[in-house]
């Protein structure tokens, strides 16, 4: 390897996060999915130590919620949610499999889509951090959040 790159595979430290090396695999979302639940399963963790035993030393997965009902968007459920005993251990799995070779791994959070959402459903109306126009609906407002709201999602994270 040449000489300029040795400080990628150099030990670094992030907070009190040790990692082995300075190659960081970004989210990628996978649509590994089986049944209705939508969380992580055998499939992530399978595909996520690959990546592991490949050699990186940090993996970022895709988004993820912490909660579905302050903004209940991706109505298509494509996203995992962390929102239990149950799919903490689901996750526990997967970081369980990316420890065994070495890397770490951090779930990317996301509280929602806000005004970023493609088709707002009246019954389920997008929520942002302040009323703003949805960005594919400009002739529509998200509603803002409540304090209750927030926090409920320091709550949930």
């Amino acid at each position: 390897m040449a000489k300029r790159y040795e400080r990628l595979f150099e030990t670094v430290t992030i907070g009190n996060m040790i990692l082995k090396n300075r190659l960081v695999f970004c989210p990628v979302h996978t649509r590994f999915f089986e049944g209705t639940e939508h969380t992580y399963n055998h499939w992530h963790a399978e595909y996520l130590r690959e990546r592991a035993k490949g050699g990186v030393g940090l993996i970022i997965t895709g988004i993820t919620k912490a909660e579905r009902k302050i903004d209940p968007y991706y109505l298509d459920n494509i996203v995992p949610t962390i929102d239990s005993d149950q799919r903490i251990k689901e996750f526990a799995e997967v970081a369980e499999a990316v420890h065994h070779y070495g890397a770490k791994i951090v779930a990317q959070f996301t509280p929602g889509v806000g005004r970023l959402v493609d088709v707002p459903q009246p019954d389920r109306w997008p929520a942002a951090p302040s009323r703003q126009p949805l960005l594919l609906h400009p002739d529509l407002t998200a509603r803002e959040i409540t304090k209750a709201e927030i926090l409920g999602l320091v709550q949930a994270y």
